[in-house]
């Protein structure tokens, strides 16, 4: 029972993380939006796309982070966690052109 109870205080503590993360990413963006919005509508599309890259990848470095603890735990070899996990196959599509280095080595 007591395992269980711990299961689900990390679940519950991961959800949190994510949460706070979620939140410190779209506070970054508003202060960028900000930033940048004082110099005029011609910036506006390159800095969104900029912006929206940026909160993607560090997310994404996030969860390969959180995945590769995970695969520690499970005793999974470091180079087959992304691919057990299934961060990089359905983060990055093709149109993507900086994709981090975990990532551009796997198969898709």
């Amino acid at each position: 029972m007591q395992m269980k109870e711990m299961q689900t205080t990390l679940a519950m503590q991961r959800k949190e993380t994510e949460a706070l993360l979620y939140s410190a990413i779209n506070s970054l963006k508003q202060d960028i939006e900000v930033m940048f919005g004082k110099m005029g509508n011609v910036f506006n599309t390159t800095i969104g796309s900029w912006k929206d890259r940026f909160a993607k990848d560090l997310f994404h470095n996030y969860r390969m982070m959180d995945d590769r603890v995970r695969g520690v735990k499970q005793n999974i070899p470091d180079h087959e966690v992304s691919l057990t996990m299934g961060t990089c196959t359905d983060e990055y599509t093709d149109e993507d052109e900086a994709r981090p280095d975990d990532c551009a080595s796997k198969p898709r």
